[in-house]
């Protein structure tokens, strides 16, 4: 993006966003990753759990369900359990077994693997799973995380990323209620251990929901895309979690 084009939407309104979410100030937005500076090289951080099983889900079980058509099921089931086991016992590790792959192919593996993770997170849905009490939080959920997976073909066009922070937070003050609503259903002494964790998945949706929101500010100062992308990433993999706890609580 030109600088021209940069102070074109410089008298835009920043939205407004839950949790604090708008950016600081409308500094320009950067033309492309390549642009930062050496010194905005993401750092090397640990893997959360919830990002490595959101990579074991978006590119290791759809690579592993491709091999069903030129070998035996038996076989790629034997391959599916085994990388499952190794990510229970050993969290990250489908992570970082991409993340070796990816860099014997590019220097740039931690904004690669980031913004593929967030387009390829959209595929993974849960809808089909859900029952018609969780209809409506599956869906709200969905939606957020389609949104978040806009995020890299809209963060160097100024206008249109701004619009993306504005969905996403009506997208999430839509999830935060259409859990709330859910949980009204299932009031009952019998679940109230999973309905515990469900809550707890909720309180880190929300912590998620406001480390996001800090990136975005930091983004507007120094134009780390790496960071807005792996922030994006956690946010949907609670997501997933938050999911998955829901379909736990229903008979």
């Amino acid at each position: 993006m030109s600088a021209d084009r940069g102070h074109r939407h410089s008298d835009q309104p920043i939205p407004s966003l839950p949790h604090d979410l708008s950016p600081p100030h409308r500094g320009s937005l950067p033309t492309s990753p390549s642009s930062h500076t050496p010194s905005a090289r993401p750092a090397t951080d640990p893997v959360p759990p919830v990002v490595s099983q959101l990579v074991f889900d978006v590119v290791l079980q759809p690579a592993l369900s491709s091999l069903l058509a030129s070998h035996p099921a038996d076989v790629v089931d034997e391959l599916r359990t085994s990388f499952a086991v190794s990510e229970t016992t050993n969290p990250g590790i489908s992570y970082l077994l991409v993340a070796a792959l990816i860099e014997t192919q590019t220097n740039d593996k931690s904004i690669l693997l980031a913004e593929s993770l967030l387009r390829l997170s959209r595929e993974v849905s849960l809808q089909e799973s859900a029952t018609p009490e969780l209809a409506n939080v599956f869906s709200k959920a969905q939606a957020l995380k389609d949104i978040l997976s806009r995020i890299p073909e809209e963060i160097n066009e100024r206008s249109r990323f701004l619009n993306t922070i504005k969905d996403i937070a009506s997208a999430i003050r839509d999830v935060l209620d259409a859990i709330n609503e859910t949980l009204k259903l299932y009031g009952g002494e019998e679940l109230a251990s999973r309905r515990k964790v469900v809550e707890d998945h909720k309180k880190d949706f929300v912590k998620y929901s406001k480390k996001f929101s800090d990136t975005l500010k930091l983004y507007f100062k120094d134009l780390r895309v790496h960071n807005v992308y792996s922030s994006s990433i956690r946010l949907t993999a609670q997501i997933n979690q938050i999911l998955n706890a829901l379909r736990l609580m229903t008979p």
